[in-house]
């Protein structure tokens, strides 16, 4: 998995009104940025979903996967050499027993990259 290793979550506020923030720290000696892209760092879209996937299933405390996306935006790239640290807002529209759906966005000030909608069901759902 790339968590602790390309990210770490550090933070994690107590949701309040199903709100979750988390802070996250960037590794940016990690070996995916040899090849994406060399000389110009930027972390892949399917690692900031995943860093999503990660909140959800450190606040459950029971592994998740997506199950579908219905908005995806890549707003912003994230240049682990520029952003050290990542915020994710999550917002859990829809919390049940067998799925979670969320509208999320990854930012670091006040510079948004990524902005989300989907489903993530729990691994032993599947």
């Amino acid at each position: 998995m790339l968590e602790d290793t390309l990210y770490s979550i550090i933070e994690f506020k107590t949701p309040q009104n199903n709100n979750l923030i988390s802070l996250i720290h960037l590794n940016k000696e990690h070996e995916i940025f040899q090849g994406h892209f060399p000389g110009k760092p930027i972390v892949p879209g399917v690692c900031l979903i995943n860093m999503i996937t990660d909140t959800i299933s450190f606040y459950k405390n029971k592994k998740y996967s997506l199950q579908s996306a219905g908005f995806i935006k890549f707003i912003n790239t994230v240049d682990p050499l520029l952003y050290k640290y990542l915020q994710l807002d999550i917002q859990i529209v829809n919390d049940h027993e067998n799925r979670i759906e969320v509208e999320a966005a990854i930012l670091s000030d006040q510079i948004v990259f990524v902005k989300f909608k989907g489903i993530f069901v729990p691994l032993s759902f599947l």
